[in-house]
């Protein structure tokens, strides 16, 4: 017959690691808690997105929605919806579609107007700012695509609210070239031409065949954008 040691001589076993010592017959010391599991997200609870990324999601919901369908055509609830929250979140963060619209165009003139800024100089003669000016120009509008198809989309309704975002956003460097061109003015190289009436031309004109370069998917070559100002610079030039 097989001996067993009285029942107040039996061990108790000792814990396995990731098993509760509960579960193994192991006391646990008075005072002391029992270990828990870390919870885990899981296809039936996951986990909560950060409420700081929020807005964040509920801006690039709206802008591809708003990009692919049009800003009239999309409803809040549809923005929602694509951003997996509830229309109270959206509520809580813009009171309407508009002011979220709003928020979009400032994320993009903010980033027109450092890449401006950056641009221009004033050690530079006036030409090779403006190229430059109107280089980095090009380059955010591609950068922000989208937003400027809905730019286009709306420049009837909102031409002014546009004009005068941009303004305030590259004032600096706006008010750099329109002194720049009083210069020449009052050097007699240039036709009084207004300064900012020049400088609007120039942007619609390049604005133009950034539009038709989204329309059509074909580039425009930077050769283009040089072309465009010789013109505006030949006609401002005072020739003998």
């Amino acid at each position: 017959m097989k001996k067993t040691r009285p029942p107040e001589t039996i061990r108790p076993r000792r814990a396995q690691p990731g098993k509760n010592p509960s579960q193994t017959g192991r006391p646990v010391p008075a005072g002391r808690a029992l270990p828990t599991r870390r919870p885990t997200a899981t296809a039936r609870h996951p986990a909560r997105p950060d409420p700081a990324a929020k807005p964040d999601r509920l801006l690039e919901m709206a802008l591809d929605l708003f990009a692919r369908q049009g800003f009239d055509n999309t409803t809040i609830d549809e923005i929602v919806d694509a951003a997996g929250f509830g229309k109270g979140t959206f509520y809580r963060y813009f009171p309407n579609k508009d002011r979220l619209l709003d928020r979009l165009l400032d994320d993009h003139f903010a980033r027109l107007a450092d890449a401006v800024v950056g641009a221009v100089t004033v050690d530079r003669p006036l030409p090779a700012n403006l190229l430059a000016g109107i280089r980095a120009y090009v380059a955010v509008m591609r950068a922000d695509r989208r937003l400027c198809q809905i730019i286009e989309e709306l420049k009837v309704r909102r031409a002014n609210d546009f004009l005068k975002r941009l303004h305030r956003a590259c004032t600096p460097p706006y008010v750099l070239l329109c002194t720049a061109i009083q210069g020449e003015i009052k050097a007699g190289r240039f036709r009084p031409v207004k300064p900012d009436l020049f400088l609007t031309s120039l942007l619609g004109a390049v604005q133009l065949l950034v539009f038709r370069e989204f329309k059509h998917g074909v580039p425009v070559p930077d050769a283009d954008l040089k072309q465009v100002l010789s013109i505006m610079l030949n006609g401002a030039t005072r020739h003998p």
